[in-house]
């Protein structure tokens, strides 16, 4: 089917010839045409975003979820678990420093909850999917919001 004459319009992709139209210039005061509104801002505010999940911080899909979020311009967080917590449930622990967390991308012994060196708003919390996010509430809020909460909380994609 063929985009219609509006779709064409709305993405600039229908060629009208200007000696088409023998419209003269409006007059202008200051600058502006009068009956003229002020510009606006058509893009979405940036909102506050926390992501968790129960596969774990180091997942490559909550990676990507997090990278389209931050490149969509949104004020985003990642606060996800150390290791895979899925089957857990509603399950609200907090396990304690690290051992043998997912992909070997955080060494054994480490502290119950820190940070990406390059990148300190990826997050882990070593404990259930709903202790990261938990977490990330009550104490990532504070780091990077001033205690604000988030406008959103997203949990996924899953890898099952």
């Amino acid at each position: 089917m063929a985009p219609s004459l509006f779709c064409k319009l709305a993405l600039g992709a229908l060629a009208i010839p200007s000696a088409a139209f023998a419209i003269p210039a409006p007059a202008t005061f200051g600058g502006r045409v009068p009956g003229e509104t002020a510009p606006v801002n058509t893009r979405a505010p940036s909102i506050k975003i926390l992501i968790g999940n129960d596969d774990g911080w180091a997942e490559a899909n909550i990676r990507q979820l997090y990278a389209d979020a931050q490149q969509a311009g949104n004020d985003v967080v990642l606060s996800a678990g150390a290791k895979n917590g899925s089957g857990s449930s509603s399950l609200n622990i907090a396990f304690g420093p690290v051992q043998d967390a997912e992909y070997d991308s955080i060494p054994d012994g480490a502290p119950q909850a820190g940070f990406n060196q390059t990148d300190p708003r990826l997050n882990y919390f070593n404990g259930t999917p709903v202790a990261a996010i938990d977490y990330g509430l009550k104490e990532l809020t504070k780091k990077f919001w001033g205690g604000a909460k988030p406008d959103l909380v997203l949990s996924g994609p899953n890898v099952g």
